[in-house]
């Protein structure tokens, strides 16, 4: 089926009205069928003027075929109509146009509220992190303040502290030795003493009873 062309109407290409009848469309296209076909033009014509004969030839062709047919020209005779005189559109393609209109009002807001629930999401991610860092901070204010407080009661305390951690680390070191003896075998050279165990206890018992 050709094109559906409005700017110049097909009733233009076989110049009669729009009210023409069936014979007179007939007689219309035999006419300019005769004018426009090429084999009409001068032996000497150059491609140019073929070219453009043999467009307009197949204008008029496309014209009959859509206005010689009556269900075909009474649909172009309604796109016609409705380019000239947009209210002449049904209302069924007003209501199609309302629902897409609102189908897109519908998709919009939506995307909004999705967005703006994400960007929610994540101020409160954000807060609730800030909130969990500043908790921490005062905690670790408050045990700082607290170790000051006891550093200033009781002086002996951080060396109290110092000689512990140092018990436990030699105690650990003498464990590992008896479970670990043979893969340490690079790293130390005999086992544990019982001199070693005895002076490990000695150092606890004096610690814990300072």
């Amino acid at each position: 089926m050709p094109a559906l062309s409005f700017s110049s109407s097909l009733y233009d290409v076989l110049g009669i009205e729009k009210d023409a009848s069936p014979d007179d469309i007939r007689r219309a296209y035999k006419k300019k069928a005769l004018e426009t076909h090429p084999d009409k033009l001068d032996p000497g014509a150059s491609d140019h003027e073929k070219q453009v004969a043999e467009r307009q030839f197949h204008k008029v062709h496309d014209a009959f075929e859509i206005l010689g047919d009556a269900m075909k020209r009474q649909a172009y005779d309604k796109r016609l109509k409705a380019r000239s005189d947009p209210s002449f559109i049904s209302e069924e393609a007003k209501r199609r146009v309302q629902e897409r209109e609102e189908w897109a009002r519908h998709q919009r807001e939506e995307s909004e509220k999705r967005m703006a629930e994400f960007n929610a999401k994540l101020e409160r991610g954000r807060k609730a992190r800030e909130e969990a860092v500043a908790k921490m901070a005062r905690e670790a204010a408050v045990v700082s303040e607290m170790l000051k407080d006891m550093y200033a009661l009781n002086p002996e305390f951080a060396a109290r502290r110092q000689a512990a951690l140092q018990v436990c680390l030699y105690l650990l070191l003498i464990l590992t030795s008896f479970t670990y003896g043979p893969s340490l075998a690079k790293s130390r050279t005999r086992p544990c003493q019982p001199a070693e165990i005895s002076k490990a206890h000695s150092l606890m018992t004096s610690t814990l009873s300072t």
